[in-house]
């Protein structure tokens, strides 16, 4: 047992990752006329829940996380970091992983991998060990979760996420409607039905509404109903677990020496 104490007290004393969580509300669009649209050979057939389930995919998507993880600078925080200081708030960078004096990473790896980690490991790695993204079936509430040693850092993590996401989408809608726009003013231009001008002029509003949405509205797509914050118990690692967990392997390891013990004896008697 004396080991499992010790083990205890190791593990109280080592660094524990902090989870920071927020919770989102989607936006729900009530501006699209699907019907008018397809009159026109124009395609809005993408409503809130749609645009919601993209937004979901896309925060996980690999081209999309691994331009955000390179974007802000975040591989050597994910990546090369064993522990926090609390009290000054600054990440402990492990040295055998990275050399803060010679600014260059000194991991000691075997191929496939490479001494400093390629976006495509960052990627793993951030989806593996610290993004947690989640929705409720019941609510349709989104709930983000980013698990780092430092609490600080995991919040950031959090908000930039959800931003870049809220703002990809409204840069890919704002893009969309002005495409649109375009189009159905040269359909006006050359069509000379009154009904079909009268269907294009409700589509041209109804796109120029889409723009002046996504350009003014910044929660775009998932608005926050609870902000990122700091749990008062920590995530990992569960340290009762680890006791009992160490306390049966010190009975089991012992249980097995004396067996082992026993059998030399009896040969030699024997």
């Amino acid at each position: 047992m004396g080991n499992s104490i010790t083990k205890y007290l190791q593990e109280r004393s080592n660094p524990i990752p902090n989870r920071r969580k927020s919770r989102w509300w989607p936006v729900s669009d009530s501006w699209q006329v699907r019907g008018l649209a397809s009159l026109a050979g124009v395609n809005l057939s993408s409503g809130g829940s749609d645009k919601v389930s993209l937004a979901l995919e896309l925060m996980k998507s690999r081209d999309f996380l691994i331009s955000f993880l390179e974007r802000h600078e975040l591989k050597i925080d994910l990546m090369a970091t064993k522990g926090w200081d609390r009290e000054n708030d600054k990440l402990i960078i492990d040295e055998d992983e990275y050399s803060i004096n010679e600014k260059k990473w000194v991991r000691d790896v075997s191929f496939p991998k490479r001494i400093e980690p390629s976006n495509l490991e960052l990627y793993n790695y951030f989806i593996e060990n610290n993004l947690s993204v989640s929705k409720s079936k019941d609510s349709g509430l989104i709930v983000v979760g980013v698990k780092h040693y430092s609490p600080t850092l995991a919040k950031k993590i959090v908000e930039l996420l959800v931003g870049d996401i809220n703002q990809y989408m409204r840069s890919s809608d704002i893009d969309e409607a002005e495409k649109s726009i375009h189009y159905l003013n040269d359909t006006l231009n050359n069509t000379g039905s009154a009904e079909l001008k009268g269907t294009l002029f409700q589509l041209i509003e109804q796109q120029q509404q889409k723009k002046m949405l996504a350009t003014v509205r910044e929660e775009y797509v998932f608005k926050t109903v609870d902000s990122a914050f700091t749990p008062e118990v920590k995530v990992a690692p569960n340290r009762l677990m680890l006791l009992l967990f160490s306390s049966i392997l010190t009975v089991l390891i012992s249980v097995f020496l004396i067996l082992v013990k026993y059998a030399f004896r009896k040969d030699s008697i024997n």
